[in-house]
């Protein structure tokens, strides 16, 4: 038997004492023994199982030491278990530890497949915006499209909200959906669209273009996916070819003019479509030192050059005739430009159709100038109320043979005019027709002008000094033109054998008054302090700055007032629009009023700045002569003659308050 098997029998052997004593606790022979017959013998159980733990040490030692084998061994043992138990631990942990990682795995790639799944819930590509209807319309033509938008997206949108840009050539039909933006946009508020959903919308449109154009309506859509927090916005164009007009239409005159002389001029008009048309305009655009003269269509009223053209029926081909004459040098080239177009409720003209004809200026038979020698601005060629105009008018035979009888007329077209005053040098004025005209009998060289020979007259006249113009008349102008004629004068259009000059256009500037005035008592302000004034004590005044303004508007308007800087500025003031500024440093108030329009302070109420100030005289001050305004300066920019306008008003003084009677 092998030591090995021998020390295995001796180990795990029945008898052997120790072996028992090891295996068998002292609870396990209590339990036993009262299982057996109930009775306790405890003392000796009791000595067997308090045996001391030095003992069993001891005796584990001495059977150590009697068995060197065996503590061997069992030392060995000891140290492979250890081994073995390090290593389960070891593998124990790398288990867990990939179990971990694979949970962390497991984790990520779920975020990542529900991160991924989100994300492609929604993408800006399925998200469309387009136009549906015909790409090709007529100048004139009202046309529908259809606004489609389509979310194509598993997950809604909200907020959404598409703005649409026009061109000036596009003017919208605005529907209960759409809400005006800024000028040349609209917006339609969509709100939500579901998941897969489209929603449409119906737009109208007119076109206006004079020429054939390409023009771009304009979207930008914005948007909130319901899966991001994020707005998103998508913006695209659409071409809208503009290919010709619902009315064709060109302009026919002679292709050479003499200077002066009446030519005739023919619109042509065509209508396209198999629908009548109303209330079409014609507007002409003359160049300069053209004179209309007439036309069998009745004026468009407040717009320049303008005629009506009440109906064109379906398919109708209309000639209209105007009359007038080119007035220039020799060999100048004119064009003229005529549009059909319509009146927008505002009286806003929008053209649809475009034409042009070019006219060159010849020699004419009878030449006949005018020429303004003074009371007009020479680079603005205007003038105000008040001014005294005079004129002076040349004429000259530049054909080769004598003309006879001649009769010269001068036209003056002008409610300004103060008929009083108008001198006229060997001739007469008719007041009822404002013409004035000269006869061989007053100027003997209109008996006989013979070729190459020239004359001239003259005449002057004051205008009012003011003047309330009609409702919508605000404008005012002076326009003259000079005609003379000879029975031997041939001419290619009128009998009478009339040239005449180019039209003389004068603006007139419109006339605006800055008042200012000032006052103790009565005033919107309560005033307090001594009267008369006394050196040390305060004493308040109102001061009132008034703008009126006679006919023609005034943009952006501003006045400066200068206050000295021994006044005192209280802070009270009222002005009737606009806004008002002190500057404490400068000691200048500033008052930007809205734009002054015609017949401010005439027919409707003047603009005024009302404010009060604090006079604390010193003892070398002299009271009557105090200051109490440096200066006011007006200044704006007045429309109609394309200019800026400044009026100054010099110091204001104590003895010019109204109630001053101290």
């Amino acid at each position: 038997m092998s030591p090995l098997n021998d020390l295995h029998r001796r180990l795990y052997s029945h008898d052997n004492e120790d072996l028992i004593n090891r295996e068998i606790s002292p609870d396990s022979y209590k339990s036993d023994e009262k299982s057996l017959d109930g009775k306790s013998e405890e003392k000796p159980l009791d000595k067997k199982a308090e045996k001391s733990e030095e003992s069993q040490e001891s005796e584990e030692q001495s059977a150590k030491k009697e068995n060197p084998v065996i503590n061997q061994l069992e030392t060995k043992s000891s140290e492979n278990g250890n081994a073995d138990m390090q290593k389960m631990n070891r593998i124990k942990k790398f288990k867990m530890a990939g179990s971990v990682l694979t949970a962390i795995f497991v984790i990520i790639g779920l975020v990542i497949v529900y991160v991924k799944y989100k994300q492609s819930a929604f993408s800006q590509e399925n998200v469309v915006v387009e136009f549906q209807g015909d790409q090709d319309v007529k100048s004139g033509e009202l046309f529908d499209y259809k606004l489609v938008i389509h979310n194509n997206n598993r997950v809604a949108i909200n907020e959404a909200q598409i703005q649409i840009k026009y061109p000036e050539e596009l003017v919208p039909t605005i529907m209960g959906y759409t809400q005006v933006n800024a000028r040349g946009s609209f917006y339609i508020d969509v709100g939500k669209i579901k998941s897969r959903e489209s929603k449409e919308y119906q737009l109208k449109f007119k076109a206006f273009a004079s020429r054939e154009n390409q023009v771009y309506l304009s979207t930008d859509f914005r948007y909130k996916p319901s899966n991001f927090s994020s707005v998103f916005n998508k913006e695209e164009n659409h071409i809208i070819n503009i290919l010709g007009s619902i009315v064709d239409f060109s302009l026919v005159s002679q292709q050479e003019v003499s200077s002066g002389e009446s030519s005739k001029m023919i619109a042509v008009l065509t209508n396209n479509t198999p629908n009548d048309i109303s209330n079409l305009i014609l507007k002409m655009s003359y160049p300069e030192g053209y004179s209309f003269g007439s036309s069998n269509l009745e004026k468009v009223a407040g717009i320049e050059n303008s005629f009506k053209i009440p109906l064109l029926k379906a398919n109708e081909k209309r000639e209209v005739e105007i009359l007038g004459s080119f007035a220039g040098e020799v060999d100048m080239i004119k064009k003229v430009i005529g549009e059909i177009g319509i009146l927008s409720e505002e009286s806003k003209f929008s053209s649809i159709s475009l034409a042009e004809e070019i006219v060159k200026v010849i020699p004419s038979r009878i030449g006949v100038y005018q020429e303004i020698v003074s009371g007009v601005d020479a680079d603005t060629q205007t003038t105000y109320l008040g001014t005294l105009l005079k004129y002076e008018i040349n004429f000259k035979n530049n054909s080769s043979n004598p003309l006879l009888d001649l009769v010269l007329k001068e036209d003056i077209k002008t409610d300004l005019i103060d008929h009083s005053s108008v001198r006229v040098d060997l001739g007469f004025y008719d007041q009822e027709k404002q013409q004035i005209i000269w006869k061989a009998s007053d100027v003997p060289v209109l008996k006989v002008l013979n070729p190459g020979e020239s004359g001239s007259v003259a005449f002057d006249f004051m205008l009012k000094d003011s003047f309330v113009p009609k409702d919508g008349e605000t404008n005012q102008t002076i326009a003259t033109q000079a005609k003379i004629s000879s029975l031997n004068v041939n001419t290619t259009l009128l009998a009478n054998k009339e040239l005449s000059s180019g039209d003389k256009l004068i603006k007139v500037n419109t006339n605006l008054d800055v008042l200012i005035s000032g006052e103790f008592a009565g005033s919107v302000f309560k005033n307090n302090g001594p009267i008369p004034l006394r050196v040390g004590e305060e004493t308040t005044f109102t001061i009132k700055v008034a703008l009126k303004n006679n006919f023609n508007k005034i943009d952006k308007p501003s006045l400066t007032i200068k206050i000295p800087s021994g006044i005192i500025w209280k802070n009270s003031f009222h002005r009737s629009s606009g806004t008002v500024a002190f500057n404490e440093r400068s000691h200048e108030i500033k008052w930007e009023p809205n734009a002054l329009n015609s017949q401010v302070g005439y027919k409707y109420p003047a603009e005024e700045l009302i404010f009060q100030i604090g006079v604390l005289p010193q003892s070398n001050q002299d009271g009557r002569d105090l200051v109490l305004v440096n200066s006011v300066e007006f200044q704006g920019f007045e429309n109609f003659v394309e200019k800026n306008i400044v009026k100054k008003l010099k110091e204001f003084k104590l003895y010019q308050i109204r109630d001053y009677g101290f």
